[in-house]
């Protein structure tokens, strides 16, 4: 069943729909926080506290098409914020031991989760969106209230520091680091 038929249920009176509505989406909403965040137990209180809210407003949705962007702007709002929080740096144990199967398989290599980490939050996101959430440009503008042509800079930047941090020695690295010290003129 789509989402759109089972957020209609649960806003028509059938309780037992929220519950389908959270084992749909659960594992891409924590995914979409852990890799915000890299901490587990941050992550799962932010899915946990996004569901709340989920359970409570989404009566007011009017458009239930439109759920993705209003819940996933929940979701990253919250993991910005926690994101902020200089204490929650004490929280959990190493990125490295809480990368969960699901994590495993989008990010097969951990060079790569960690290389996306180092990544400010704005670019980051920008980019678990795309890739992993797989949403378009203009879904990802609606979750982060920004401009297309922001979301699309901001992947641009991210792919960009991606490639040279994990391919510093490829051709097109090395004709940059040749025109600046003036040998590729």
């Amino acid at each position: 069943m789509e989402l759109y038929d089972i957020i209609l249920r649960y806003q028509n009176g059938d309780s037992d729909s929220f519950e389908e509505l959270y084992k749909n989406i659960y594992r891409k909403t924590y995914g979409t926080a852990f890799n915000i965040l890299g901490i587990k137990a941050a992550s799962e209180d932010i899915v946990q506290e996004a569901f709340i809210i989920c359970y409570k407003s989404i009566h007011r949705l009017k458009n239930p098409e439109a759920f993705n962007t209003w819940f996933y702007r929940i979701v990253v709002r919250l993991s910005w914020r926690l994101a902020k929080d200089p204490l929650r740096h004490t929280w959990g144990e190493d990125f490295e031991s809480q990368v969960s199967d699901n994590t495993d398989q989008i990010c097969s290599r951990l060079d790569i989760c960690e290389k996306i980490r180092t990544l400010k939050i704005p670019l980051r996101t920008v980019l678990i969106l795309y890739y992993f959430n797989e949403m378009s440009v203009k879904e990802i503008s609606q979750v982060l209230g920004c401009l297309e042509g922001t979301v699309k800079s901001r992947l641009f930047k991210a792919r960009k520091i991606l490639q040279s941090e994990l391919f510093p020695d490829s051709i097109v690295n090395s004709q940059k680091k040749f025109k600046e010290v003036g040998l590729n003129e």
